[in-house]
This record gives structure tokens, sequence and C-alpha cells, in this order.
């Protein structure tokens, strides 16, 4: 059974209504339901603690100009907008809003869906959202932000993966993800200049594609963990974009198991791409891209003048291949057995 509350302040329905409202809300008990629409100033703080069952909890948030605070306890919690039986959407903030959730599921979580928060946001805004689980399934985030934004994701789970989902439109953006677990996946579009991006991933098998579109935007990405089996796909259009890549490996049985892989798809001038590998059967370049949009299989590509690729591979059977335009420049550095090299400039 359900539990339902909604709120509606400063809406301006009946004559002035002063701004700086502020809406808490306590609920405690099985399967909750808040709902919450909020002008100019104003701030709300929703705390969802549920014992278990087969109902989730549940906040509808729209805000202009608001900050808010959302904590839910239970199985298969979410944030998002709208309202209650319509097609799920995103809590929605415009410019200058903040957000702050923190879900974490049960111990029984195995049988519920995992936690799952959306949020649009317009300039200026910022956004951390928590997402923590001990069994069951991962988490879902998903961001959309307007220039000038931050946001954090972090995701915690000691089994299944986790998605990260980020946005980002306009300039002077920064998002940070942290995921453990196994079989993460963070994905980022950013159109705009002086965008920072930043994901650490521990555990095996996790996934990033990154996407940028303008000038002087910087992504950085850590993905360790034993066995590995690791994958980074990125694309950048523009100059002065710069990628730090670093693929690190834990030890299995006194053996290292790693088979990471970096796909690098460049257009512009004066574009950077920094790659550390470590382990076995590391490849850069890949084998076929997982996106059914990328380019070229088997190679990483940079198109453009004065472009820099620096490669540090560490142990055996690993490889590079791929090419750059005229007035590049690629650094590959390996060490151990039976490693390649193939770069093509022309």
């Amino acid at each position: 059974m359900r539990n339902f509350l909604s709120l509606a302040l400063a809406l301006g329905l009946t004559g002035a209504v002063s701004a700086q409202n502020n809406a808490t809300v306590n609920q405690t008990g099985v399967g909750h339901d808040a709902t919450l629409v909020q002008s100019v100033g104003s701030s709300a703080t929703v705390d969802q603690q549920s014992s278990g069952g087969t109902d989730g909890n549940l906040v509808l948030l729209t805000q202009s100009a608001s900050s808010a605070t959302i904590n839910q306890t239970g199985n298969g919690n979410r944030v998002e907008g709208g309202a209650e039986g319509l097609p799920q959407s995103s809590a929605t903030q415009s410019g200058g809003s903040s957000i702050t959730i923190t879900q974490t599921s049960m111990p029984d979580a195995s049988a519920f869906p995992g936690n799952f928060a959306s949020v649009d946001q317009a300039d200026g805004a910022s956004a951390t959202i928590t997402q923590s689980s001990t069994t069951g399934p991962g988490s879902d985030a998903t961001l959309r932000q307007d220039g000038a934004s931050t946001s954090t994701i972090d995701q915690i789970n000691f089994g299944a993966g986790h998605n990260a989902n980020v946005y980002q439109v306009g300039d002077a953006s920064e998002s940070t993800v942290t995921q453990d677990g196994n079989g993460s996946n963070s994905v980022l579009y950013t159109f705009g200049d002086r965008n920072v991006y930043s994901t650490d991933q521990q555990g095996t098998s996790h996934y990033v594609f990154a996407q940028a579109r303008g000038n002087d935007n910087d992504l950085t990405i850590d993905q360790d963990g034993v066995a590995s089996g690791h994958t980074v796909e990125i694309r950048t259009d523009g100059s002065d974009n710069d990628a730090i890549i670093t693929q690190s490996h834990g030890t299995m049985d006194g053996g290292a198991l790693s088979d990471n892989t970096v796909r690098l798809y460049v257009t512009g001038d004066e574009n950077g791409a920094t790659i550390t590998q470590s382990g076995e059967n590391n490849s850069v370049g890949g084998t076929s891209g997982t996106t059914t949009t990328w380019p070229i299989a088997n190679a990483f590509h940079q198109d453009g003048s004065g472009n820099i690729l620096d490669v540090e591979q560490t142990g055996s059977f690993n490889s590079v291949m791929g090419s750059q335009a005229a007035g590049s420049t690629a650094t590959v550095d390996q060490t151990g057995m039976s490693n390649t090299a193939t770069v093509v400039q022309n």
C-alpha cells in the first residue's frame, strides 16, 4: 500500500505569494510518494524510510532556482519529475538550483529494482547523487545540465553494475562519476567549451563512453580492478581537448588478468591523449566499437594538426594500432614480452 503526499508551494495561484518557502517531509513505513512543486528561492527536505516490501519510495520534484535534499531508504527508490502514473520523466530545477539525493537499498534488495534518479537542471546548477546497495541490481542515475553546472554521482554496489549518464550543454561544467561493483557503465555527452569530466571505476568489466564537441575540454578516466576487462571509447571534435586514461589490473592467483581496451577517435587540432595500461592483452585501438556509430574498428585515429598521443603499456601481449594526420606526435612505451605497435602518420 502506498502513502501519498503532494505539496504545491509558491505557485502564485492565489495572488502574491512570498518566496523563501521551506518544505520538510518525513515518511516512515512502506512505499512512500512525495510530490513537490516550488518556485524561486524555496527549499525542500524529504526523508523517506521504508522497512521493505514491494513498493519503493518515490519523489516527484519540480523547482525554480531552489534547493532540495532527498534521503531514501528502501527497495527500488526513485527520484523523478511529473506526476504519478505518467510516463517516467526527470525531476526539474531551473537555473541556480541544487539537489542532493541519497538512495540506500535494504539488505534484501536482490528481488527488487535498483535505485533510480533522473534530474534536469538549468544554468549554474549543482547535483550530488549517492546510490548504494549491498546486494541486488545496480543503480541508475541520469543528469542533464546546462552551462556552468557541477555534478557528482557516487554509485556503490558490491555486486551488479551501475549506469551513470551525464549530458552537459554549454561551457565550464564539471562532472565526477565514481562507481564500484562489476559491469558498470558511465556515459558522457558534452557540447561546449572548458568542460571537465572524470570517472573512477573500481571492479571488473566497466565501460566508459565519452563524446565531447567543443574546445578545451578535459576528460580523466581511471579504471582499476581484479581481472579488469575494461573498455573506454572517446570521441572528441574540436581543439585543445585532453584525455587522460588509466587502466590498471589487480591480481588473481598470482597472475595478471587485464584485457583492457581504449578506442579513440579525435577530430581537430592540438588535442592530447595520455593512455596508461598495465597487465596483459591490453589494446589501444581495440577490435570493434561497442557503439553502433563507432567510425573505425581496429584502430585509434587522430585527424588534425598538432595532436599528441602518449601510450605507456606495462606487461605482455599488449598492442597499439592507429593513425595520425600530418604534424602530430605519437610516443609509445611498451615494457614486457610480445607487444606490438603500429602508428601510421600521414
